[in-house]
This record gives C-alpha cells, sequence and structure tokens, in this order.
C-alpha cells in the first residue's frame, strides 16, 4: 500500500512539474517517456 501512494503521488506531482516546463507539448513527453519505458521493458 505504501508503494502504491508513492507511486501514485510521484506520478501527480510530476504531471504538474512537466505541465509546467512543458505547456502544451507536455502530451508528448509522456508519450516519448512510455516509448522509452516500452523499449525497456521489451529488452
Amino acid at each position: 500500500m505504501a508503494v502504491g501512494g508513492m507511486v501514485g503521488s510521484g506520478i501527480f506531482s510530476t504531471l504538474g512539474v512537466v505541465i509546467g516546463i512543458a505547456g502544451a507539448w507536455a502530451w508528448l513527453s509522456f508519450a516519448t517517456a512510455g516509448l522509452i519505458a516500452l523499449a525497456a521493458g521489451y529488452s
């Protein structure tokens, strides 16, 4: 439960920082991170 809380709150706090920096391009940063995570998981 503690790990789930840390991951969940980390996602929301990261979302705020990314939107503050990237603005309208925030979706691209998350899509890129998702592709990198997918490639890392696949390897």
